[in-house]
């Protein structure tokens, strides 16, 4: 955890103004994703699921929160399924995220959105 932080406080140095970042939480985000992508580089499925586990704790949380205040139409069990595709997504597609051009709290939750518009359209579908 220390040498998180350490990661951090450089990575805030390095940060010119041009960068906007919002606050601490969008520099974690893109240090942990820097992580996962050089995991990948490195061919280390372990440090990549170790530090992916480390923002699906962060978010877990608040997208299941998030899905319920927006769609209050969808079971328990539709929201659970939504919250395991988008973080599947986010796995399979971490490699291509760009951090230095957009925030990643922005995207996901923009994701979670879709996937939740795609599963009520499906389920409409089914109906008709």
């Amino acid at each position: 955890m220390l040498n998180f932080k350490n990661n951090i406080n450089n990575f805030q140095c390095q940060i010119s103004k041009k960068n906007q970042i919002k606050n601490k939480s969008d520099i974690e985000d893109k240090i942990i994703i820097e992580l996962i992508k050089q995991a990948i580089k490195e061919n280390s499925k372990t440090k990549q699921d170790k530090n992916f586990s480390i923002l699906f704790k962060k978010y877990y949380n608040k997208v299941i929160l998030f899905l319920i205040k927006n769609f209050k139409n969808l079971s328990k069990e539709d929201i659970e399924d939504i919250v395991s595709d988008v973080f599947l997504k986010t796995y399979n597609k971490i490699k291509l995220y760009d951090i230095q051009n957009t925030y990643f709290k922005s995207r996901f939750f923009k994701l979670a959105k879709n996937t939740a518009i795609d599963e009520i359209r499906q389920r409409k579908a089914k109906i008709n």
